[in-house]
């Protein structure tokens, strides 16, 4: 039987740990909050706190957010910092008014319910540390993504999980088919924009059609009917050409001696 407190004890006991070993004492601490169910016409569980369409736990703070599948199986863990909230993060997954509406398929498991963690307004950088520590502690079954400060600089990518292409297919940066296999690309581009989908790599396109910035893992699936066109999003313009025209002849007037082919 699916119940709420086993669905966040793990998380409880994974946040003592850290609260433990890489939080200083004395900081303003970490705000676990309960469920939230996304599909409450369904049913809704004596656990869930919250339920669509009320507003999401800590929505205008920076944080965490934890996405459970139906079975109370954690599905996902992504964070909310910089300039993003956790409100605005999850608004990237679901929409709707009256009823949840899935803004991507891409799942193991249909997400079903929410658990969100806020940090200290002060200390908004926790939010990526805090990320990191509760995927590899936890283990999300949809968290892919590899290490990124363990790449070399340069924007150069490498192969921990090749990302699906809008046809089904693994495709690498340029395009060219890869083996099926587990995981992700991941990669660093120092001075990029983070991707405002995700927030977690920077945004090396730009959809023309939705006019909205995308890493090579969300365009992916941003991309799922293949209508989108995209175009490098932070690369100089390439200047350009200057027309090649042809001069009319000219006729020499009286007045006008005819030059030689060393112009004089």
């Amino acid at each position: 039987m699916l119940e709420g407190v086993s669905m966040l004890t793990e998380v409880r006991r994974c946040l003592d740990v850290y609260r433990e070993k890489y939080r200083r004492p004395g900081l303003p601490d970490l705000e676990l909050s309960g469920i939230y169910a996304l599909f409450p016409e369904e049913g809704v569980p004596d656990f869930a706190e919250f339920r669509w369409n009320d507003r999401y736990p800590n929505a205008g703070r920076k944080g965490v957010y934890l996405l459970f599948g139906g079975t109370g199986r954690l599905l996902y863990i992504g964070k909310a910092s910089m300039g993003a909230s956790i409100g605005g993060r999850l608004g990237t997954w679901f929409a709707g008014k009256n009823e949840c509406r899935l803004l991507s398929n891409d799942w193991m498991e249909r997400p079903s319910y929410v658990a969100t963690i806020a940090v200290p307004e002060s200390m908004s950088f926790e939010a990526a540390a805090l990320e990191e520590y509760l995927i590899r502690c936890l283990n999300p079954s949809d968290n892919k993504l590899g290490v990124i400060d363990e790449l070399p600089l340069g924007g150069n990518l490498r192969p921990e999980t090749p990302a699906p292409s809008a046809e089904g297919k693994q495709v690498d940066a340029a395009g060219s088919a890869l083996p099926s296999e587990a995981g992700v690309y991941t990669y660093s581009a120092p001075g990029m924009p983070m991707c405002p989908m995700c927030g977690q790599r920077p945004a090396i396109f730009y959809c023309s059609a939705h006019e909205k910035a995308a890493c090579l893992e969300c365009v992916a699936k941003h991309d799922e009917r293949g209508m989108c066109v995209y175009v490098p999003a932070y690369r100089a313009p390439k200047p350009p050409e200057s027309p090649v025209t042809t001069p009319e002849p000219t006729t020499p007037t009286s007045a006008a001696r005819p030059r030689s082919i060393l112009g004089i």
